[in-house]
């Protein structure tokens, strides 16, 4: 559970801060569930109300600098991703990208440069996708 005055990443929302932790009074929303008040950067007039025990959205904290550089050291040792499968290497970049975990987007991302590169020397039609 997040705090008040906390800063976090909300899905494609990006970052906003938590302003409150309440329960909302909306026709035919349950009264006892608990939401975050959430006040988006880019848009200080605005408002997110998410269920704190909300699964269809990505929500996690601000990574730190440290962590943030401590993953750029990681990422030669970041392996790709390698499906064969077109359909099951789209599912699986679609469910990496609903995900919190950087690594898994590091792996896409190292994915897609390899083979855009590889397509490139070889001469092929640049599909990095498929």
């Amino acid at each position: 559970m997040f705090e008040v005055g906390e800063y976090i990443v909300y899905g494609c929302k990006g970052v906003c801060q938590v302003e409150e932790i309440t329960h909302i009074d909306i026709p035919g929303s349950n009264k006892d569930r608990l939401y975050y008040v959430l006040a988006p950067l880019e848009d200080r007039n605005g408002k997110i109300y998410a269920p704190t025990d909300n699964a269809k959205v990505a929500m996690r904290k601000v990574i730190t600098r440290q962590e943030a550089e401590q993953l750029i050291e990681e990422m030669p040792q970041i392996e790709e991703l390698w499906v064969v499968n077109e359909k099951q290497r789209e599912l699986q970049y679609k469910e990496a990208l609903k995900t919190c975990d950087f690594r898994a987007w590091i792996s896409i991302i190292k994915t897609l440069y390899f083979r855009k590169k590889r397509a490139d020397r070889s001469g092929q039609k640049n599909n990095i996708f498929g």
